[in-house]
């Protein structure tokens, strides 16, 4: 494969990735799968109250490892970057009517670590027992790009052993009704990638060149990672004000 046109500015692998797409009815059982059946389970209490962004997030990681028969591998040394986009936007919305409404109302105490940009990744970080860094980036419309230039640093870096990039959405974005809960069909879907320092057949590089359009979508992340005759070539993400960052996956 040709190298593109623009300054190579940083680069990583790609090491193992996966995916999962929920439809808001299958989330629940998503959670008991998690609890009983991940390898290793995840304690029912660090995923009881999560963002069923973070269970797609999750089952994403889970896929990951199984396909790269990682199961029961350590890696407590790896770091997490989760990007969400408008994470906890349903509960928020039926917490802060109620708060609004009646005067008397308590917030649970669950919203906070469970419902806010940090929440996808440090979840991560509990149910892999990691002791490296993790944090949430992005959060809005940009998440796609916001996440790969944040994993791309973190990895790029040779710091830790391995960065765990995990974006996710829901798709399309929910309409909460007064009560939080959606007016329209959604789903939760997430992409898992596993990165490390280096380069290889497949990885991640962002390049000093024009970008060709202000976003890109989670959508296109999914078909480019989920469909195999695709695989080889680059998928490019704009970075503005930086360049393109080149997704390639074998």
């Amino acid at each position: 494969m040709n190298e593109p046109a623009g300054k190579l500015l940083s680069s990583c692998r790609v090491v193992a990735y996966g995916w999962a797409e929920l439809p808001l009815a299958g989330v629940e059982a998503a959670r008991a799968r998690l609890a009983s059946e991940g390898s290793p389970p995840v304690p029912l209490k660090h995923v009881k109250n999560s963002d069923e962004q973070t269970i797609a997030g999750l089952a994403a990681l889970f896929h990951a490892l199984h396909s790269a028969g990682w199961e029961g591998q350590s890696f407590r040394d790896w770091g997490v970057v989760g990007a969400p986009r408008f994470l906890g936007r349903m509960a928020l919305n039926a917490t802060i009517k109620n708060y609004l409404s009646n005067p008397s109302y308590s917030v649970s105490p669950h919203i906070i670590p469970n419902q806010s940009l940090h929440s996808l990744a440090s979840t991560v970080s509990l149910a892999l027992s990691l002791q490296g860094p993790n944090f949430g980036v992005g959060g809005g419309p940009g998440h796609v790009a916001d996440g790969l230039l944040a994993g791309l640093s973190a990895a790029s870096s040779g710091r830790l052993p391995g960065v765990w990039l995990i974006i996710a959405e829901f798709d399309p974005e929910p309409i909460p009704d007064p009560l939080g809960k959606p007016t329209n069909a959604i789903a939760a879907k997430a992409v898992a990638l596993a990165l490390q320092s280096g380069q290889g057949p497949g990885g991640l590089r962002l390049l000093a060149k024009p970008a060709p359009r202000a976003t890109v979508s989670m959508a296109e992340l999914r078909r480019y990672v989920t469909e195999p005759s695709r695989r080889g070539r680059a998928w490019q993400c704009p970075v503005e004000g930086l360049g393109t960052i080149e997704l390639i996956l074998k």
